[in-house]
């Protein structure tokens, strides 16, 4: 539960390249990319790891978040704004979208619901969502939280619910697929920015 850690890999590349993202599809196979733009897999919960794509996106933009729908569909979204896809577990990407919400900017996370629809968040507080695949994306809330606070994290879980943790690591939740927001919790005391947040399919 989060309380006690072990190091199962103490180098999952081999090099001294950092991971910047990373994801688990339905079967618990594990995805890491890194700075290097290159993609791994592990299959044993971590314990190993296979290189299976270099530079995905051919530019050197770090990939700053990921996404796997339960169609094991990887999505991507690079600090450039363009939107990856990879229908092959991540052995080759297809870029659907350049610069998706029109001013760039970093965005604070990426989700994928049941229905395969996607969601993000840009530091501009704006939420947008795809309904397919990535190729086009529509704004539907122009500032989630009502201030100037930056999206860190996104989350979903199984009946579809959102959440969002921001630089003020106060909680959002939205139960109507992004149009509307509401605070549940302030400052939750980590210290820092919240980086990832994963939900427990129980």
């Amino acid at each position: 539960n989060g309380v006690n850690w072990t190091a199962i890999n103490t180098s999952f590349n081999g090099n001294g390249n950092i991971p910047t993202v990373m994801g688990i599809n339905a079967s618990n196979t594990l995805f890491v990319i890194d700075d290097a733009q290159d993609v791994y897999v592990s299959s044993n919960k971590g314990a190993s790891w296979k290189r299976i794509a270099t530079n995905l996106n051919g530019a050197g933009s770090d990939i700053l978040a990921l996404t796997i729908g339960s169609n094991n569909t990887l999505y991507a979204i690079d600090k450039t704004e363009d939107v990856w896809v990879s229908s092959n577990s991540g052995f080759s990407w297809t870029n659907v979208a350049s610069n998706f919400n029109g001013v760039g900017g970093d965005i604070g996370g990426l989700m994928v619901d049941s229905n395969l629809a996607l969601y993000t968040a840009d530091n501009r507080q704006d939420v947008w969502n795809s309904s397919n695949g990535g190729a086009t994306w529509t704004e539907i809330n122009t500032s989630f939280n009502g201030n100037s606070n930056i999206p860190t994290a996104m989350g979903i879980n199984a009946s579809n619910t959102l959440f969002i943790i921001d630089d003020a690591q106060d909680v959002y939740v939205s139960s109507n697929k992004g149009a509307s927001w509401e605070r549940i919790s302030a400052n939750i005391g980590a210290g820092g920015n919240m980086l990832y947040l994963t939900i427990d399919s129980n």
